[in-house]
């Protein structure tokens, strides 16, 4: 997970290969002071997922949750200082 003042992007590897981003759907949920959002990562080629605009809080949980063509789900949770 990456954050910048454009946005959020999250870039997909399984030990150290990229894997692309096609056929995934995502998004980023970001938990911060008691309150709840959820905001769409869409692919942005190769192995990144990139979400426009996303601001991450500080002190902010951010879970990133994915879901592949099979329906299987995978979910990375992160911290922001």
């Amino acid at each position: 997970l990456v954050t910048g003042p454009k946005g959020a992007d999250v870039y997909l590897s399984e030990e150290d290969e990229p894997i692309p981003a096609e056929g995934y759907s995502a998004k980023l949920i970001q938990t911060a002071a008691g309150k709840k959002s959820e905001t769409p990562l869409k692919a942005a080629g190769g192995n990144k997922l990139s979400a426009p605009g996303f601001k991450a809080a500080k002190g902010a949980k951010i879970v990133v949750s994915l879901v592949d063509k099979t329906g299987a789900k995978t979910f990375a949770t992160f911290q922001t200082k």
